[in-house]
């Protein structure tokens, strides 16, 4: 019994705060004159501007999911053409590295060929010299 009359003085204390009165200070009045108050009514009764409004709506949200259609088809076309790009990059380096490799295997014969030459030239010079001396010598 004491729990209850506790509690029957809280609820007594707290009296206020279950009243509606608190609500009434901050309320809003639009006057509205006879000719909207019937359109208002009307509108109430037959649900037209909802409905409009929803078919709007509607309208909306697929126009938004047409557009993220469109958006999801260019994302993937972006997708794909990164994928060529990057085959085609990566083709390139490898047609790069033939390159090189050729390059290099060249530079490598023409050494041989120049040294060949120049011995060549060395030799036929020497046997040049050498023939002349002889050649004088006699």
């Amino acid at each position: 019994m004491k729990r209850y009359a506790l509690l029957i003085v809280f609820l007594l204390l707290s009296l206020k705060s279950f009243s509606q009165t608190g609500t009434q200070k901050n309320e809003c009045f639009i006057c509205l004159d006879s000719i909207q108050t019937a359109n208002v009514i009307k509108d109430l009764i037959t649900g037209d501007a909802a409905q409009e409004e929803n078919m709007v709506l509607k309208m909306g949200i697929d126009n938004l999911k047409a557009q993220v259609g469109l958006l999801d088809l260019n994302v993937l076309d972006l997708k794909k053409q990164n994928t060529n790009l990057e085959a085609i990059t990566i083709g390139q380096k490898q047609l790069m590295q033939i390159y090189k490799d050729d390059a290099a295997a060249a530079e490598k014969q023409l050494k041989k060929e120049r040294s060949k030459t120049t011995f060549y030239k060395v030799s036929a010079l020497i046997l040049l010299i050498g023939s002349s001396v002889i050649v004088i010598a006699n």
